[in-house]
């Protein structure tokens, strides 16, 4: 946003100086600033709120639960270390996902990774993300995997189970993804089965390049499915063995 646009904005909202002067008479100059620096914090800022509703509620009976409220971690400060933040105007890049899954034939991960893939398509996939819009906000995706529990992917499974809080992996390979949990969970995992899962639950940032369309419907709407370059390094957050599943939190890193 452009700081004239910026500032129309917050004439509109009717944050104008003798209405931002009338605010801090009524609670003090200090505090007003206080309260400012609190909210940007917390991304909230001056373009979002409007005066009429803000000079109902910054009173000074009610300073010390305002900044109360605005000091306290949210969920997702807890448990990610961070905001997420979340809008309408995002970018998918949606429109290179059917170009991706043509040059794909499908379960190429290991092979990439062992490098017994087809040489030029992989690099035709690597070309469609120098394409790529960043994400244009946070999101959470999760994806899961099934290990075979013998022989070559047994030691891959034990290398994602040694990974320790604040370890680098670099799966070196593209990745599929989803914004749907259970479609994860239920569709790539079984802990019922002889075979050895792991459920990523990611923090993929604003600036991350993904390929990313709407796939399928669940209770909550429709989801979507994507995919990760596979210049992707995961930040391990957490590895823990739960049910049978291997869980990892790990944050996606620019």
């Amino acid at each position: 946003m452009s700081r004239i646009t910026f500032l129309r904005t917050l004439v509109n909202n009717g944050w104008t100086i003798v209405n931002r002067r009338a605010v801090c008479s009524k609670i003090g100059k200090s505090n007003f600033e206080e309260i400012v620096a609190l909210a940007k914090k917390k991304g909230i800022t001056g373009d979002v709120f409007e005066y009429q509703m803000v000079k109902d509620e910054l009173l000074p009976t009610k300073l010390t639960d305002i900044k109360s409220t605005l000091l306290e971690q949210s969920a997702d400060v807890r448990k990610w270390g961070k905001e997420l933040r979340t809008g309408d105007t995002y970018c998918w890049n949606s429109e290179l996902y059917g170009k991706f899954k043509e040059l794909d034939s499908g379960m190429e991960n290991r092979a990439i990774h062992r490098g017994i893939d087809d040489k030029v398509k992989t690099l035709a996939k690597d070309k469609l993300f120098d394409k790529c819009k960043p994400l244009g906000r946070d999101e959470i995706h999760y994806r899961g995997e099934m290990y075979f529990p013998r022989g070559k992917t047994l030691d891959d499974y034990n290398m994602l189970a040694n990974l320790k809080p604040g370890d680098i992996y670099e799966p070196k390979t593209f990745l599929w993804i989803t914004d749907n949990e259970a479609y994860a969970l239920e569709t790539y995992c079984n802990p019922l089965s002889f075979n050895k899962n792991v459920f990523y639950e990611i923090f993929c940032p604003a600036e991350a390049k993904v390929i990313q369309a709407n796939y399928g419907f669940s209770s909550n709407g429709m989801f979507t499915e994507g995919v990760y370059p596979r210049t992707t390094r995961l930040k391990i957050l957490n590895n823990e063995l739960k049910d049978g599943i291997l869980r990892l939190r790990v944050e996606l890193l620019p």
